[in-house]
């Protein structure tokens, strides 16, 4: 499901939260539940970006450390205030870390702009505009898209992987 078919309403829905000082946000329809950080069991091998693997009711799921992954800032967080959000990319639960999940925000469409053509070049593929309020900008990621298919692939074949556990 494309970021605009969640958009196919006059207001839109986001999970709101911030990584290092910046604030985002994704639709909440791509996030299947929000869990408190907790450290993830390391794979050997992976990307700089993949913190290693979580068990969530049964389920294994990799973690990114979103700041890693974004260019954001140093990564992971630890805070108390840390949160995991789980989502499906290409039909594969994926944890993302985020410092604080900030609120639940309503948003018009008329309220969001895309990215400056520049910003899009870059990071287009997963940056679904941006919304300005109050004097406060709001980026609003596609979080389905921040992995590539590949990265998606090679996550899963790490997921399968033993893991190494840090004590």
């Amino acid at each position: 499901m494309s970021t605009a078919e969640y958009w196919s309403e006059e207001l839109a829905q986001f999970i709101t939260f911030k990584l290092a000082d910046t604030g985002f946000g994704v639709p909440i329809e791509q996030v299947l539940r929000i869990e408190r950080y907790q450290p993830a069991t390391r794979v050997p091998n992976a990307p700089p970006f993949l913190e290693g693997v979580i068990n969530v009711h049964g389920d294994i799921i990799p973690v990114l450390d979103l700041q890693k992954r974004l260019k954001v800032g140093p990564g992971v967080p630890n805070g108390e205030r840390a949160r995991i959000i789980i989502v499906e990319a290409a039909g594969q639960k994926v944890g993302m870390i985020v410092d604080d999940v900030t609120g639940i925000e309503r948003f018009a469409l008329a309220e969001i702009e895309p990215p400056p053509p520049m910003i899009a070049d870059i990071n287009g593929v997963f940056l679904a505009g941006i919304i300005h309020r109050d004097d406060k900008m709001l980026i609003l990621l596609d979080l389905a898209r921040v992995l590539t298919l590949a990265e998606l692939e090679e996550l899963e074949t790490l997921q399968n992987a033993p893991a190494v556990r840090d004590e």
